[in-house]
């Protein structure tokens, strides 16, 4: 009993640290913290013991039909966020008939939409009635998760999955056969090449803003991690983030180091839109003089990449996963060409385990497989460095989904 009685109290403990623990929601400080390491590994312990648990108490039939209506789950939440419901309860509780309003659903479909909700727990029900329209709901953390203006909204990334890449997956199996043929591709009537998404987003100027979106709200979650678990400031005078977007990665990376400069390196129309979003994050104002703002193609052999001054880190992240063996070495080149002696080269990826235990990293990389790109393994990347004259030094991971592999 008392191994069991101390269980619980470590499982009380974590609870009320990670109700409470130290994230923010203000704009001036963008990034949330992950717990202290040994928290980190207690919770995940705890995590995937219960799931275990779970998968043997449950039938193999009832886990395998309820895996299969996962995908309901995630196009009700979908709903959800694209009806506004999370941002109309921002300010407090309301009743049926005023989302009903708002959102121009009838009564009884806003009552079965919001019942799978509060099953969910994406919202709460704190009224019941007879009179749906009676009922008051409100959000729960992750129903406020979801609102548009809140600093780690997941709503974007939740938008990008179901838009852009869901329907190459509904092709998924026909295109398995041939590592050259991609669900994506055929889902959108665009060549199987790597290269297709970003001509799809060249095309669809608001899913590319709604993907730039996506991508900085996923940095506000890592990057607290990544700034923690890796020492910048030891090892880098200048950082150069290769393929940067908004540059919310770098902001973070320069925040942990200080004295450090940095550079933000993407293709032009990228770049004019880091430039603005700079000037308008009050939490940038302090980092925005020792950022120099540059456009280039890392796939080009002119690419711009501004050559190193020493003691440079080239950083990537999720840049490499996006691209191929042929694409990747082509990049690697690229940023090997820039640099001196001494520097260094920084993947921040979804490194690929061997035996797996986190089922999110390699469905990850099946979510790349649709457009083309890869998740690596250690050794895999150990291979593809190699070809550049790239050796990799060590694999720092960090307390998310993402390690650093160092070069």
């Amino acid at each position: 009993m008392k191994k069991y009685f101390i269980l619980a109290v470590i499982v009380f403990v974590i609870s009320i640290y990670l109700k409470n623990g130290n994230t923010s929601t203000k704009d001036t400080t963008p990034y949330e913290y992950p717990p202290p390491w040994p928290v980190f590994i207690v919770a995940n312990f705890i995590i995937q013991t219960c799931q275990s648990i779970i998968d043997v108490l449950t039938p193999p039939a009832v886990n395998v039909l309820s895996t299969t209506l996962s995908i309901n789950k995630v196009n009700t939440i979908y709903t959800c966020a694209k009806l506004n419901i999370p941002d109309l309860l921002e300010n407090g509780p309301k009743t049926g008939a005023e989302i009903s309003k708002v959102t121009g659903m009838s009564s009884k479909m806003t009552r079965r939409l919001m019942r799978a909700c509060v099953a969910m727990n994406v919202f709460r029900e704190i009224q019941t009635s007879k009179n749906d329209d009676e009922r008051v709901y409100e959000n729960t953390p992750l129903g406020d998760n979801l609102r548009k203006n809140h600093p780690f909204t997941t709503r974007h990334m939740l938008a990008h999955c179901v838009e852009d890449i869901q329907p190459g997956w509904t092709q998924f199996s026909e295109h398995v056969k041939d590592d050259n043929s991609f669900p994506f591709s055929a889902a959108f009537g665009y060549p199987h090449t790597p290269k297709a998404i970003w001509d799809y987003y060249d095309d669809r100027p608001i899913q590319r803003e709604q993907f730039d979106k996506a991508m900085t709200s996923a940095d506000g979650i890592g990057n607290g991690a990544l700034m923690n678990d890796f020492n910048w400031s030891k090892n880098c005078k200048t950082i150069v983030d290769i393929g940067g977007g908004r540059g919310s990665l770098l902001a973070a990376l320069l925040t942990a180091a200080p004295n450090a400069q940095g550079i933000l390196f993407d293709l032009p129309a990228a770049i004019g839109h880091a430039e603005e979003y700079w000037k308008t994050k009050t939490s940038y104002f302090d980092l925005k003089s020792r950022v120099t703002f540059v456009s280039g193609s890392f796939l080009d052999k002119e690419s711009n990449l501004p050559p190193s001054k020493g003691d440079t880190c080239y950083v990537s992240k999720s840049v490499l996963h996006d691209w191929d063996d042929e694409h990747s070495i082509q990049i690697l080149k690229t940023i090997t060409t820039a640099m001196k002696k001494g520097d260094k080269f920084l993947a921040i990826e979804n490194v690929q385990m061997e035996p797996e235990t986190n089922y999110l990293r390699p469905l990850v990389d099946l979510h790349m497989r649709t457009i083309g790109g890869q998740e690596r393994t250690e050794e895999e990347f150990r291979v593809l460095f190699n070809q550049v004259g790239l050796n990799l030094v060590e694999i720092h991971p960090t307390r998310s989904l993402f390690m650093i592999v160092e070069a």
